[in-house]
């Protein structure tokens, strides 16, 4: 995977207030999370646009920062303005090139499925694919073809095939994406509806199940936020 320059200074100044100022002044305040520690960047926020526009999904940055070692990191989150899209924070997660790590990766479907013509739809069920490489192994997106795929036939995770030092972690049995006639998939959609409303009424009725932390590589403003109430109501 080719790797791309990126250049930042050291931040050694905290809280709300520093943080609007350097936003005001074209930088975004970023944390690399290191394996010596961790260190408190800024980045232009031109340059993280410009930068972005042309990285493919999990691109590896070597991250320069002045009277330090380059690193090799990639963007572990970013914080946007809910209203601008602008940047307002950005971690970084620096690695090793010898040292294999967790990943997601995008799926791309190729080809049109037979059951198309059939009066099928193609549902797609799963985005992306967690797979454990060395970060020069890590593949920018897990192609698969989908052309044989026929009315009610599923594609699962085990039937893709990966590039070689590249293993899957994801369930081998979830399914990607599956082609099903239109009626099918408005009976699934309503079955869906009754089973969310059932599971609200039981949460009205007793005590909401407790849920797992999910996935995500981008966050707004008002995430932070809502996160934040909810840690003070706790």
């Amino acid at each position: 995977m080719k790797e791309l320059e990126l250049q930042g200074s050291l931040r050694t100044e905290t809280g709300k207030g520093k943080a609007t100022r350097l936003r005001k002044n074209g930088l975004i305040p970023g944390i690399v999370y290191g394996n010596k520690g961790n260190l408190m960047v800024t980045i232009n926020h031109d340059d993280m646009v410009r930068l972005l526009q042309k990285a493919t999904a999990n691109a590896i940055f070597n991250l320069k920062v002045e009277k330090k070692e380059d690193r090799k990191v990639v963007i572990k989150e970013v914080q946007r303005d809910v209203i601008t899209r602008n940047f307002l924070h950005v971690d970084l997660f620096e690695i090793s090139m010898k040292k294999k790590i967790k990943i997601s990766v995008p799926i791309e479907e190729t080809g049109q499925p037979v059951g198309i013509k059939m009066g099928g739809i193609l549902t797609h069920i799963l985005r992306e694919l967690k797979v454990e490489c060395l970060p020069e192994s890590i593949p920018e997106t897990i192609k698969i073809d989908v052309s044989n795929l026929d009315v009610g036939h599923n594609l699962h995770v085990r039937d893709i095939e990966v590039p070689d030092g590249v293993t899957v972690l994801s369930n081998p049995d979830e399914t990607i994406c599956s082609v099903n006639l239109a009626e099918a998939e408005k009976s699934k959609e309503a079955e869906e509806e009754e089973a969310a409303a059932a599971a609200e009424e039981e949460a009205v009725a007793g005590e909401a199940p407790a849920g797992g932390p999910a996935d995500a590589k981008e966050k707004t403003a008002d995430d932070k936020g809502q996160d934040k109430e909810k840690d003070k109501k706790k």
